[in-house]
């Protein structure tokens, strides 16, 4: 077959170490950051049935931050995508 892809060895070898722990480097920090509002959440829920922040329940406001979160991120994402 002409148009065949080629497979080049390098394809198959694992990465190297310092790829390795940079990789890891970058995919804790988000997981840290994210197991810890999440917890706080399931905090509020199970012993804030009637906590007050700012004449809000504490779940809603917990709730916001973490959506206010994710648009940063998102925002964040777009703003790097657009550099040159």
């Amino acid at each position: 077959m002409a148009n065949s892809p080629t497979l080049d060895p390098g394809d198959f070898l694992p990465l190297s170490s310092a790829v390795r722990k940079k990789s890891v480097k970058l995919t804790v920090w988000p997981l840290v950051v994210a197991v810890l509002p999440t917890l706080l959440l399931a905090f509020s829920l199970v012993r804030g049935e009637h906590e007050q922040i700012l004449g809000m329940s504490g779940l809603l406001f917990g709730v916001l931050l973490v959506v206010a979160g994710f648009v940063a991120f998102g925002i964040d994402a777009t703003l790097r995508a657009l550099r040159p």
